[in-house]
């Protein structure tokens, strides 16, 4: 709180939180000396105050970014095991490589992801500012819990405004739009069906320059092998 003194508006938020619980009654120039002098009594009362506001923000924080923002997530390696039991229905599904690195690639936020044992705190005073606002917000959406490191996930920050939109009988569905260019290919899983097979050699025959491949299970190691093209 001493820290958030420096500028104008956090004194203005702490001077008005004081003054509606009516510890303070003075002007604004002589708030920062007073507060100087009664901060180890003022403590307790402002923590509870922002700490209940806090709380507020935390509970609500999601759904507020959620009607601003879509993330698409991506994978860096191919072939972790519980990426496809997970993600690609236990080996029955398929995995597409994408070029991140492509300049065609939407521009977007692209970070890797953040493991952490705790939750991400955004402090109720970072909302006063932009730039710290932003910082916070970024870290929120960019962790997850360490039990997930095995992902070494990439996130994709979009506006919602800039995604396509679907209707389904389960609600609206968000989707990245992303050239040809930028899909290197596509993996079947080891227990796909023929029919995932030939669907998804219908979509590539249209396209110039993917591959296709067809995923094993290793006889040596606890991982899927990758052979060449097929």
């Amino acid at each position: 709180m001493r820290a958030h003194m420096k500028t104008r508006k956090h004194r203005e938020i702490i001077r008005q939180a004081l003054t509606e619980l009516g510890v303070y009654t003075g002007s604004k120039l002589s708030f920062p000396t007073w507060f100087a002098s009664h901060f180890e009594d003022l403590y307790p009362i402002l923590k509870d105050r922002f700490q209940s506001a806090s709380n507020d923000i935390q509970s609500r924080i999601a759904e507020l970014l959620g009607r601003q923002l879509v993330v698409c997530s991506f994978a860096e390696q191919p072939k972790n095991l519980l990426m496809w039991s997970h993600y690609a229905d236990s080996h029955a599904g398929v995995v597409v490589e994408y070029n991140l690195e492509s300049q065609d690639f939407p521009r977007c936020t692209l970070e890797p992801v953040t493991y952490s044992g705790s939750r991400v705190f955004v402090e109720p005073l970072f909302f006063a500012t932009t730039e710290p606002y932003g910082v916070e917000l970024n870290k929120l959406i960019l962790t997850k819990a360490v039990d997930w490191k095995y992902e070494e996930e990439f996130r994709a920050i979009v506006p919602l405004s800039r995604c396509e939109t679907e209707a389904r009988p389960k609600g609206v569905y968000y989707y990245l739009s992303l050239a040809p260019a930028q899909t290197r290919g596509v993996v079947l899983g080891a227990k796909a069906t023929k029919e995932t097979e030939s669907a998804i050699r219908t979509v590539l025959a249209s396209k110039t320059g993917m591959y296709l491949k067809k995923a094993g299970l290793s006889g040596t190691q606890f991982a899927p092998d990758l052979p060449d093209a097929i």
